[in-house]
């Protein structure tokens, strides 16, 4: 939607009108030695404010953190940034397009989290840690909420693959927070493929280190922690707009596709699973886009701008 300028330029009236004074508010009462925007429409409005707070001049420095990989929308990119920090080559170059100079640009990837900064540890170790068989392994995300159509998916990939594959692989389904579905899939009998369910839990890095691909929504945290652990990612949903961008940088780069229909979903995680020499090629595509040093980078490089 902000690609068009008159509705960019409504919805950072709405921003100012609805945040500015408490941004304001909020610059006053924690007095902070620099500003960091992790959100696309929190750039304009609050250095407008820092410079009125300034008397015209902004004494604050102010950075902002692009957490989208393929696409983004404008309001990410303001000329006014000390930096800017964009995941992907793709978004560099759309920035510089928005008016950006290079002085101004930092590419280092998505910032993760601290346990995908390191190597994980060997796939074999994993798997018997987390109670898993030693079979090729697909890693099924339902998101924080287990939600997006999870339960039609597990059905139907379980299925395909317990009559292409019988015995040969398992499943990992992460229900996140639904604890519903998490109880009825545990419950279920599943012949001819082994099935992990897991709800909420903290140990991504490690359920990402015992498989060979995730099936996902297009979510540019899970999709940039999953190629550090060189997933091949097949994504099966996305917000319009918003992730639009970040199925075209997966199938650009050659690491995933993008499937929203059960069926299609099973054939594809079966062919992969199937064939050894297409798997390692989309792992190592995927293990090329990751950027595990990022966030080390990103912050060292904002503590250059501080101190």
């Amino acid at each position: 939607f902000s690609q068009k300028q008159p509705v960019r330029c409504a919805a950072e009236a709405v921003v100012k009108g609805t945040c500015g004074s408490g941004f304001r508010q909020c610059i006053e009462d924690y007095a902070p030695d620099m500003v960091v925007s992790v959100h696309p429409l929190l750039q304009t409005v609050p250095l407008q404010v820092l410079k009125k707070m300034g008397r015209g001049r902004r004494k604050i420095p102010f950075a902002t953190v692009v957490t989208d990989l393929g696409g983004a929308f404008p309001t990410w990119f303001h000329k006014g940034v000390d930096l800017c920090f964009v995941p992907t080559t793709e978004l560099y170059k759309f920035a510089l397009r928005e008016g950006l100079k290079p002085h101004q640009l930092r590419q280092h990837g998505l910032p993760v989290r601290r346990e995908f900064w390191k190597d994980a540890r060997p796939q074999r170790v994993l798997r018997r840690e987390l109670g898993l068989l030693e079979r090729k392994t697909a890693l099924v995300v339902g998101g924080g909420d287990g939600v997006g159509g999870l339960e039609k998916v597990v059905v139907t990939m379980a299925n395909k693959l317990a009559t292409s594959l019988p015995n040969r692989t398992q499943m990992i389904v992460v229900c996140g927070k639904n604890e519903y579905l998490r109880a009825k899939l545990a419950r279920q009998n599943w012949n001819g493929v082994a099935m992990h369910v897991q709800g909420f839990t903290k140990r991504m890095s490690d359920y990402m280190g015992a498989s060979d691909l995730i099936v996902t929504k297009a979510g540019p945290g899970t999709i940039a922690e999953a190629t550090i652990r060189g997933l091949p990612c097949l994504l099966s949903a996305y917000l319009p707009g918003q992730e639009k961008g970040n199925v075209d940088y997966v199938e650009k780069h050659g690491f995933g596709v993008y499937k929203p229909q059960p069926d299609a979903i099973a054939q594809e995680v079966t062919h992969w699973l199937s064939d050894p020499e297409v798997l390692q090629d989309l792992r190592n595509k995927a293990k090329n886009a990751g950027r595990p040093l990022a966030t080390i980078r990103i912050a060292q490089d904002l503590g250059e701008l501080l101190f």
